[in-house]
């Protein structure tokens, strides 16, 4: 039996209709055909920046740090935030937004970015005094990145970005613990200063 032309008619447009309003309803979220809204551009990019600073601090404890774990600390934070820069560099690169340059700066103290001078006197810290140094900037760092995260997953629309965040937040406050450790007493003392 033929299905009649004022049917297929009626379908045709009432299907047109409901795609154009999943659009209209997509436009007015912020979001862009992957589903992101401009907490999910935002996440991504304030955690690149982040993780960036993130592994620049971890590189220089692979050199400078005294406590194996410590080391062992660095090494994992560092193995776990650098594919999650490319994860989110993809993303930025699906959204049509762009990536933060290299030389990005972190939003500053609220997140948890050290200052310049602290990071001086990090580079000339050594032994003991570098890793008690490092777990404190670094759990402030940490502190900062739960905060944009959380934000993500309070505000952010696409599946990917809150999923991510959502490991963020329960990775580093796990690695914090273990920082609050370390720094409560459970560091080596090896005798080691502040080279300036």
């Amino acid at each position: 039996m033929a299905v009649p032309r004022s049917l297929v008619r009626l379908v045709a447009a009432a299907t047109c209709a409901l795609l154009l309003a999943g659009c209209g309803a997509a436009d007015e979220a912020g979001g862009g055909p992957a589903g992101a809204n401009d907490a999910d551009v935002a996440f991504a990019t304030g955690m690149i920046a982040h993780h960036r600073q993130a592994v620049q601090m971890t590189e220089l404890a692979e050199q400078e740090a005294d406590d194996a774990r410590v080391l062992r600390l660095a090494k994992e934070i560092k193995y776990a935030q650098q594919p999650e820069i490319e994860t989110m560099s993809g993303w930025l690169a699906e959204w049509g937004e762009p990536a933060p340059s290299s030389g990005a700066n972190v939003a500053g103290a609220e997140a948890g970015a050290p200052s310049a001078e602290e990071l001086a006197r990090l580079e000339h810290s050594y032994g003991h005094a570098f890793d008690r140094l490092w777990l404190q900037l670094m759990l402030a760092h940490h502190r900062g990145a739960v905060g944009l995260a959380q934000t993500e997953v309070d505000e952010g629309e696409d599946g990917a970005a809150l999923a991510l965040a959502e490991d963020i937040v329960n990775a580093q406050r796990s690695e914090m613990e273990r920082m609050r450790r370390l720094l409560a007493g459970g560091l080596s003392d090896g005798g080691g200063g502040v080279g300036w």
